[in-house]
């Protein structure tokens, strides 16, 4: 009789577990992250867009995910910078702009930064000589690729808010 109740026993426990994994089975499945859109470049062009639209916090959130994808990613760095400094925090973009500039190694990643920093001096006109800081910037963007229009139209920018209108259109016309 012992020996009974120790078989209705196991197998009650294996009909419980059984039954456990059945419920288990019949529910939702997790969803997998789709490896295409989970990049660095998809993050970093996804902040770029929602730079341009004004949408800061999300941009930064964009950054901040190419850059845990990529730690060496730099114009995700340069993007957070601007981020950083549309929000007011010129010093932290200055400092995120420095580790952009220190994992550029190609020349489209060198021009981003140079450009960027452009549009840093613009938003952050801290210092007096800004305008000369953003055309020092403009001439190492135009000796790697004299014919990149983000540099003239930044750099457009930069002389519109300087109140320098006839070099602005000159930038512009590029």
């Amino acid at each position: 009789m012992i020996q009974r109740l120790n078989y209705r026993g196991l197998l009650m426990f294996f009909v419980v577990i059984a039954l456990g994994f059945f419920i288990v089975s019949c529910g939702p499945k997790a969803v997998k992250p789709v490896s295409e859109m989970d990049t660095p470049d998809h993050h970093f062009f996804t902040g770029m867009k929602f730079l341009d639209q004004g949408k800061y916090v999300d941009a930064k959130g964009e950054f901040d995910r190419a850059i845990a994808l990529d730690p060496k990613y730099s114009k995700a760095f340069a993007g957070n910078g601007l981020a950083l400094a549309y929000q007011g925090d010129i010093k932290a973009g200055n400092e995120s702009m420095k580790q952009a500039w220190k994992f550029a190694t190609k020349d489209d990643e060198k021009i981003f930064v140079h450009v960027s920093r452009i549009r840093l001096y613009t938003l952050g006109k801290k210092e007096k000589d800004w305008i000369k800081d953003a055309r020092s910037e403009f001439d190492k963007a135009i000796k790697i690729d004299p014919k990149y229009p983000a540099a003239y139209y930044f750099m457009g920018i930069a002389y519109k808010t300087a109140l320098d209108f006839s070099n602005a259109g000159q930038m512009f016309k590029q």
